[in-house]
């Protein structure tokens, strides 16, 4: 691992800390948990609030180490299913030679698994109601 790697770590590490020490007395006030963040998250508590933006911190820092375009779709994806829980997900883009066109990367399918999209063109429709200011 590099420096630069290690150093982002830390600085996710002293986050996780930092979000934990203040998210803390205000669920022990809620009554959600016995006030620390060891305890299993609450549904609709701080310590469900603080379990999921650590698993997103976490998920970022993860994506932060792919090394290709078409790696960091694929697995942007498949964190969304396996860590955000996401049942269905699929990222796509403006084609750049016609914008009324947009193109896959990668998605899941009908069966929850991660799907090669990118031979997928569609034409995209903008909403009746859209304005499109100087676009």
């Amino acid at each position: 691992m590099t420096d630069n790697a290690a150093k982002t770590k830390a600085e996710l590490i002293e986050e996780l800390r930092a979000l934990r020490t203040r998210l803390a007395p205000q669920a022990a006030e809620d009554g959600k948990t016995e006030g620390t963040a060891e305890h299993a998250p609450v549904e609709g508590g701080a310590f469900f609030l603080h379990d999921r933006l650590r698993t997103l911190l976490e998920v970022t820092y993860e994506l932060s180490q792919v090394s290709s375009f078409d790696d960091f779709c694929r697995q942007a994806v498949a964190l969304g299913r396996d860590r955000l829980e996401f049942d269905r997900l699929g990222i796509w883009f403006f084609d750049e030679a016609d914008p009324q066109y947009i193109v896959g990367s990668y998605g899941i399918d009908e069966e929850g698994h991660v799907r090669d999209e990118r031979h997928r063109r569609h034409r995209y429709h903008l909403p009746a109601k859209t304005i499109r200011n100087g676009a």
